[in-house]
């Protein structure tokens, strides 16, 4: 659940964005051409995250910042987005990303926790797909719990 919020200080975000081009620059190598903040890196992403699952069954927290970056980047540029830091009960402060929805309400994503269930899930929860589904809730109105 994600508690009280602050929104990132411009070095954090700007932190957020740098490891956000590490991966976007990484991505681009594993295409084999350059890669943007869209669907497509999403899909690259969750290649990239099944293959060092693979290889590490437990990345670093390092590595999953690193993807959280990179998908919160990706929505913050798509839909409008701020970085801002959540404290999570039991976990401390993480990133996360408030979207506006299509009505003028905020949306508070758990960055790290997508990144967290992906990994929990596997490939059977793509952050791809649950791109489309922020999507729908935010021309929705919002009401779903991120």
């Amino acid at each position: 659940m994600v508690e009280p919020l602050r929104y990132a200080t411009p070095q954090q975000a700007e932190e957020m964005a740098r490891m956000a081009e590490q991966m976007r620059t990484t991505l681009s190598r594993l295409a084999g051409s350059e890669v943007g903040y869209d669907a497509t890196a999403l899909q690259l992403l969750d290649e990239w995250i099944e293959r060092a699952v693979q290889r590490t069954p437990a990345p670093s927290y390092r590595s999953r910042l690193t993807w959280a970056s990179f998908l919160g980047e990706v929505l913050r540029r798509q839909y409008n987005g701020r970085w801002c830091i959540a404290a999570l009960e039991g976990h401390g402060d993480t990133p996360a990303l408030s979207c506006p929805t299509a009505e003028g309400a905020l949306v508070t994503i758990d960055i790290m926790g997508e990144v967290e269930r992906r990994l929990a899930a596997g490939i059977a929860s793509p952050l791809a797909l649950r791109a489309i589904a922020l999507r729908i809730e935010l021309q929705s109105g919002g009401h779903q719990d991120w």
